[in-house]
């Protein structure tokens, strides 16, 4: 019987200087700009904010972005949900992303029947998680497993998009959307752009929710699709 890996990860914008610096570095006035005080003025009174926009922009960004949650659901004959996030990972000094995600490679490996790859399962999941994850692993050297999807095209059987089964390749669909057509429970009032200052409000569970409504509600999605093409899950 086929595994089926319900998947969804949470990120945020790093917190490291150095990285810090790098995009600060690439924040500059506006092209239209050209007298000196009007440049002068924009440094006072907008670089600030315009640096602070670019960073938290740069949290979607697997150079700079940095994984919180990772929410896991199965499917077949491995039921069962889990999830992790950096704050149960982290000691008085850090937060550790290198041992979330070592962590999250164990506990998936260790759910399959003798080793059998999952088909991996999320909402556009080839188009951010799948490659948020991978270039997370190659910062850190954390290693993935053999079977792991390296570059998933959308019609790659190991991998199953609600996404692009809906929509195709080419076209967009949001999840909220998606559920009200399936009649499914729509997402809350959360979405993914709220994480970063929930993160640092201290939500942590709030987050930890968020993502694992998404993980349920695709997996929801993905099962009553999946009955259209003769599928059960």
């Amino acid at each position: 019987m086929t595994t089926y890996l319900y998947l969804d990860i949470e990120t945020i914008p790093t917190d490291e200087p150095r990285l810090i610096d790098h995009i600060a570095a690439s924040v500059k006035p506006p092209a239209s700009m050209k007298k000196a005080e009007t440049i002068e003025a924009w440094v006072r009174d907008q670089k600030d904010q315009a640096i602070a926009d670019a960073v938290a922009k740069a949290g979607l960004d697997g150079a700079y972005g940095r994984v919180c949650a990772i929410g896991m659901a199965w499917g077949g004959d491995q039921m069962g949900a889990d999830s992790l996030m950096l704050r149960d990972v982290h000691d008085e000094e850090h937060d550790d992303e290198a041992e979330l995600l070592s962590r999250v490679m164990s506990m998936i490996c260790a759910r399959l029947p003798r080793n059998v790859p999952p088909v991996i399962v999320g909402h556009n999941i080839n188009g951010f998680d799948l490659r948020f994850l991978t270039q997370r692993c190659m910062v850190h050297g954390v290693c993935l497993p053999s079977w792991w999807p390296r570059d998933p095209k959308p019609w790659d059987n190991a991998v199953h998009d609600t996404m692009h089964m809906w929509a195709g390749h080419r076209d967009y669909v949001s999840l909220d959307k998606l559920c009200v057509a399936l009649g499914i429970e729509g997402k809350s009032g959360t979405n993914g752009a709220d994480v970063a200052g929930m993160w640092e409000r201290g939500e942590y569970e709030a987050i930890r929710e968020y993502c694992m409504d998404d993980v349920m509600r695709t997996k929801a999605c993905h099962e009553r699709m999946m009955r259209a093409f003769g599928g059960l899950v």
